[in-house]
C-alpha cells in the first residue's frame, strides 16, 4: 500500500492553461466554447459532438470558411477539435456525461452551472467549482502550486491522497485536510 502524500500550498493564480497549448488562432478556443457546448446540450439528451458543433457555430454565429478550417487532424474541423477537448474539460468537471461513443449529455451539475445564467464559463471557474477538475490539472501537470503560503490567499491541497490519488478529489470536495494521512489497508 502507497502512503498518500500531502502537499499543502498556494494556488498559483494562473494554472498552466490547456488554452495555452492550444495554437494561436483567431478561432474560438476551448473555454471560450464552454459555455456554449453546455448551452447545446442544456436539454437533457445525449448529443453527437456534430449536432453540438453545429449549435455552438450557430450560437457563435461562425462563418462557413471559420467552421471549415482544418483542425491538427485531418479527420476533424478546428471546431471539432476544440469541442472535443471542451467536452473533455466539462466532462472532467463533472458538468456533463459521456453516455456513449462520442455522445455528451448534460448532468444535474451541469444544469446548476446553467441555471446560474453565467456569461462566460473559463478554465480557472472549473476549478473553482470542481475539485475533480482541479485534481485531473494537477495529475496532467497544467496547475502550478506554490511552496508557500501568504496571508488571504492560504489554500490546501491534497495532491496524492491513498493509492495513486484516488481519493483527493473527495478530500477537496469535503474539505478535509489530515496532516500523515495514510491509504486505508
Amino acid at each position: 500500500m502507497q502512503t498518500g502524500h500531502l502537499l499543502t500550498g498556494e494556488l498559483l493564480s494562473t494554472p498552466l492553461s490547456l488554452e495555452h497549448k492550444a495554437h494561436a488562432s483567431p478561432f474560438p478556443g476551448f473555454a471560450e466554447l464552454l459555455l456554449p457546448l453546455l448551452q447545446a446540450v442544456a436539454d437533457g439528451k445525449a448529443h453527437s459532438i456534430g449536432e453540438v458543433a453545429r449549435a455552438v457555430a450557430e450560437q457563435l454565429q461562425l462563418t462557413a470558411d471559420k467552421i471549415a478550417t482544418p483542425g491538427p487532424s485531418p479527420r476533424h474541423t478546428m471546431l471539432e477539435y476544440r469541442l472535443r477537448w471542451a467536452r473533455t474539460m466539462a466532462h472532467k468537471a463533472e458538468l456533463v456525461t459521456l453516455p456513449g461513443e462520442l455522445l455528451l449529455q448534460i448532468t444535474p451539475e451541469g444544469k446548476a452551472v446553467l441555471a446560474g445564467q453565467p456569461k462566460e464559463l473559463n478554465e480557472a471557474m472549473l476549478v473553482s467549482m470542481s475539485p475533480a477538475f482541479a485534481q485531473w490539472l494537477i495529475d496532467m501537470g497544467d496547475m502550478n502550486l506554490a511552496p508557500t503560503l501568504r496571508g488571504e490567499q492560504q489554500a490546501i491541497w491534497v495532491i496524492r491522497a491513498g493509492e495513486g490519488g484516488s481519493r483527493a478529489a473527495s478530500f477537496l470536495k469535503k474539505r478535509h485536510c489530515v496532516d500523515g494521512f495514510r491509504g486505508a489497508p
